[in-house]
């Protein structure tokens, strides 16, 4: 009708479920948002998982890996939320870089995931590995200069009423997960903070390898 092609229009979509416009209901249809009503927010039930051994899988339970994409929503500058700047160990408010990602199952969003890296440490990535590369494969020795020693992980519930939830087009009370990493170098320094709110329960799948 409009005379564009397909991807534009599902860009155009995911555009306006971002900013909160539409929503979209799996086997219903997509509709105009209607103003959502306070409700509880989900309980804080926080733990932490130290991941000494990679690698790490991070295409979750998709039907098939052709089907995951990315969707790149922005790489710049900016200034850095203060529990960003605590866990990177800079100063409050200090500019760093930043990656933000929308990760789907064929044509479904089930994950937003914010990079951040302190000012010194400027990634170099392959345009073309955002658009189908996991995190895990992005933050390898080529594309930062250095290896990663290990990653700190904290897995929590989320609720569906956040910015994050309106991007994977969560209903009210669907049950979300909040993945943060803080990945360190071989040196023990904190060189890359990680958010993920992911869609329960094909947000993401983890293997990890413990020996002895």
């Amino acid at each position: 009708m409009f005379g564009v092609s397909r991807a534009t229009v599902q860009f155009a979509m995911s555009r306006l479920a971002w900013e909160g416009w539409i929503e979209r209901f799996p086997g219903r249809g997509t509709f105009a948002s209607a103003a959502r009503s306070g409700g509880g927010r989900a309980a804080a039930a926080d733990f932490s998982v130290d991941m000494h051994s990679l690698p790490v899988s991070g295409n979750g339970a998709a039907p098939g890996e052709d089907d995951v994409t990315y969707r790149l929503m922005a790489f710049g500058r900016k200034k850095a939320p203060s529990g960003v700047s605590r866990a990177l160990n800079i100063e409050s408010d200090e500019p760093v870089f930043v990656l933000e990602r929308l990760r789907f199952i064929g044509e479904e969003a089930v994950e937003a995931e914010s990079c951040f890296f302190p000012p010194d440490v400027l990634p170099k990535f392959d345009t073309s590995a955002l658009d189908r590369a996991p995190t895990e494969t992005l933050l390898v020795e080529e594309n930062l200069g250095f290896r990663i020693g290990r990653v700190e992980t904290t897995i929590r519930p989320a609720d569906a009423d956040s910015s994050e939830a309106r991007l994977l087009n969560a209903e009210g009370g669907r049950a979300l997960l909040m993945l943060s990493q803080k990945h360190f170098s071989e040196g023990d320094r904190p060189v890359v903070y990680t958010d993920r709110i992911c869609v329960s329960p094909i947000g993401f799948s983890y293997r990890m390898q413990v020996s002895g």
